[in-house]
C-alpha cells in the first residue's frame, strides 16, 4: 500500500482501464485519497483493484450525505463504468460560456456573476446537464474571450482556462484546427463561415433614380424600338403615295405635298403615341391606322412596367454597385480589420493565388475585443472586416436591413465548430454520445432556429418603432426628377417660340421689302 500512490502515478494516463493487484490488506482512506487525486488532477477513473475481497473501483460521483463529498470506493459491477456518467448525482461540473454567436450570459450586476445564460449553446449546456445530472457550476468569462496566443506561446482566455485545467468544459463554440495545444474538441455542432462585410454601397439620389429603374440595355431598345416603329411608318407613307392607296373619308386633305414634312410628322406621332399620348389626327392610311394601333398597345404594356418599376424603386430605393466578390473587394483598397487573432489564420493563404495574396497585405488586427467594429464601419465606411457570418445575421441583421453595411457574398473560409475541452477529459465519450444524439433529433437546428427567429422579430419591432418599416411615404424630394423634366421643357418651349417668333418677324420684314422693290 505504501508503494501504490508512486506506482499508480507514474503508470496512469487519462485513456485506457488499469487493473491493479492488492495482496495485503486494504486501507480503504488511504486508497481513496489516492484515487481521488487521480481523479481531480488527471481525470483517472476507470481502475479496477483486485483485492482479497473483490474487485474494487472508484466512483467520483458517489455521494456521501454525511460528509458531502463526492468520490468513494466501492465494489465493482459492469454498470460501475459503462454508465458511471448517466447519473452524476449532482457533481459539481466547471463550465464557462461566453459571449459568443450562439451564447449569451446573463450577469447580477449586484453580485458581480454569471447567474444564467440564453442562446442554442446554453440549451446544449442544460440538456447535458438533466442528461448527466450535474450542477453546472458557471464560470466568469475571461475578458479574452476565446484567446490570444502570446510571444512565448501561452495562451489566454477560454483555451488558457482549458490547458490550465481551471475549467472542465467551454460550451460556446470553436472553430475545429489545430492551436498547437492540449485541447480536444467535441463532436461536431454545427459549421459557419468566415465572410467580408463592407460599407454597404451608396444610395442612387432621387434625381436620377427614374432613370436607373431600368437597366441600360431596356432603355436603349425603347429608343432604338421608337426610331425603328418611325422608320416603318415613313416605309408604309411611301408605299401608300406610290401605289395612290387612300382611306375614302381623307382624300388626301391632310396630306402634305413636302415629303420632307410628311417624314417629320410621321417621327413626331410614332414618339407621341409611343409615350402614351393623344394624337391630335389619325393618319389617311387603314395599315398605318393599324400600324399605330399595334404601336398604342406596345406602349401601354411597356408603360406598365416602367411604371411598376418605378413603383417599385421608390419603395425600396436603388442603390450602386455593391463589392460582392474579393477580387472586387481588393480593387476597393479597404483595410480588412479584425478583432480576434483566430480569424487571421489561413484566412487569406497567400500561397493560395495572387489574389489572396494581395488581400492579406490588406489584413489589420485592431488589438481591442471589446471594439465595436460594425458600428464604426457603418458610420465612418472606411474600413472593410470579417467575422462569422451567422454573427453578422444574428447580432448585426438590422445594419444589412438598414442598408448600413454589406456582406460580400463570396466567403473566403468555412469552418466547422464544436466545444472545447481539456485532453484526453473524461467527460468527453458522454458529452458526444449526447451531442449526437441531439443533432440526430435536430434539437440544436430547432434551437438554432429559435435563435434566429427571435432576433428577426426584435430588429423588425425596432425597426418599425423607429419609423424604419419597409413602407416608405414619398415626399417632394422623390419627385425631383420630375420638376427638372418641368423646368427643362419648359426652357426648351421658351427658346423654341422665341426662335419660331423670330424666323416669322424674319419671314414677314423679307416678304416686306420684295414688294418694295417691286413697285
Amino acid at each position: 500500500m505504501e508503494n501504490l500512490g508512486p506506482i499508480v502515478r507514474f503508470f496512469s494516463q487519462a485513456a485506457g482501464t488499469f487493473f491493479i493487484i492488492i495482496i495485503d490488506d486494504i486501507d480503504i482512506s488511504t486508497l481513496h485519497q489516492i484515487f481521488e487525486k487521480l481523479w481531480k488532477f488527471r481525470g483517472i477513473y476507470r481502475v479496477l483493484l483486485l483485492t482479497l475481497d473483490g474487485v474494487m473501483v472508484y466512483n467520483p460521483f458517489k455521494y456521501d450525505a454525511i460528509t458531502e463529498e463526492f468520490g468513494g470506493i466501492e465494489f465493482f459491477e459492469h454498470k460501475n463504468i459503462v454508465t458511471l456518467f448517466d447519473n452524476m448525482n449532482g457533481y459539481p461540473l466547471r463550465v464557462q460560456i461566453f459571449k459568443s454567436v450562439y451564447a449569451r450570459p446573463i450577469f447580477n450586476t449586484s453580485l458581480n456573476k454569471m447567474v444564467s445564460m440564453e442562446g442554442a449553446d446554453a440549451q446544449v449546456a442544460l440538456e447535458l446537464q438533466r442528461s448527466m445530472n450535474f450542477t453546472m457550476i458557471l464560470q466568469r468569462p475571461s475578458k479574452d474571450y476565446f484567446g490570444e496566443r502570446a510571444a512565448n506561446g501561452s495562451y489566454n482566455g477560454a483555451i488558457g482556462m482549458i490547458i490550465n485545467s481551471e475549467t472542465d468544459i467551454s460550451l460556446t463554440g470553436f472553430f475545429i484546427k489545430d492551436y498547437h495545444v492540449p485541447i480536444e474538441f467535441t463532436a461536431t455542432v454545427y459549421d459557419d463561415q468566415l465572410c467580408c462585410y463592407v460599407p454597404k454601397a451608396e444610395q442612387i439620389p432621387a434625381s436620377i433614380l427614374p432613370i436607373c429603374a431600368l437597366r441600360p440595355s431596356f432603355w436603349l431598345t425603347f429608343i432604338l424600338a421608337g426610331f425603328i416603329c418611325g422608320t416603318v411608318w415613313i416605309i408604309f407613307r411611301v408605299l401608300n403615295l406610290r401605289f395612290r392607296i387612300c382611306s375614302k373619308n381623307y382624300k388626301s386633305r391632310n396630306l402634305s405635298p413636302n415629303l420632307r414634312y410628311q417624314f417629320i410628322r410621321i417621327f413626331n406621332d410614332t414618339w407621341v403615341a409611343w409615350v402614351k399620348s393623344n394624337l391630335t389626327r389619325f393618319p389617311p392610311f387603314n395599315s398605318e391606322r393599324m400600324f399605330l394601333i399595334s404601336i398604342c398597345l406596345v406602349s401601354v404594356i411597356l408603360g406598365a412596367i416602367i411604371e411598376s418599376s418605378l413603383a417599385t424603386v421608390y419603395i425600396h430605393p436603388m442603390y450602386y454597385q455593391d463589392i460582392n466578390n474579393l477580387h472586387e473587394l481588393d480593387e476597393s483598397g479597404l483595410d480588412i480589420v479584425y478583432k480576434y487573432t483566430s480569424f487571421k489564420d489561413d484566412l487569406f493563404f497567400s500561397e493560395t493565388s495572387p489574389l489572396f495574396a494581395a488581400l492579406n497585405k490588406k489584413l489589420r488586427y485592431l488589438g481591442d475585443l471589446d471594439a465595436d467594429l460594425i458600428q464604426h464601419l457603418a458610420n465612418h465606411r472606411d474600413i472593410a472586416s470579417v467575422t462569422r457570418y451567422s454573427s453578422l445575421i444574428l447580432e448585426s441583421n438590422d445594419y444589412i436591413l438598414k442598408k448600413k453595411i454589406h456582406v460580400v457574398e463570396e466567403c473566403p473560409k468555412h469552418y466547422m465548430i464544436a466545444y472545447a475541452m481539456p485532453k484526453d477529459s473524461p467527460f468527453g465519450e458522454k458529452i458526444n454520445q449526447l451531442l449526437l444524439r441531439f443533432l440526430n433529433g435536430g434539437l440544436i437546428n430547432k434551437w438554432i432556429a429559435d435563435m434566429h427567429a427571435k432576433a428577426d422579430r426584435l430588429i423588425m419591432s425596432q425597426m418599425i418603432i423607429h419609423g424604419n418599416s419597409a413602407f416608405k411615404v414619398l415626399t417632394l424630394v422623390d419627385l425631383q426628377l420630375a420638376f427638372y423634366v418641368v423646368v427643362l421643357g419648359s426652357l426648351l418651349s421658351m427658346i423654341l417660340l422665341g426662335a419660331e417668333i423670330y424666323w416669322k418677324y424674319r419671314q414677314r420684314n423679307g416678304n416686306i421689302v420684295v414688294d418694295i422693290q417691286i413697285d
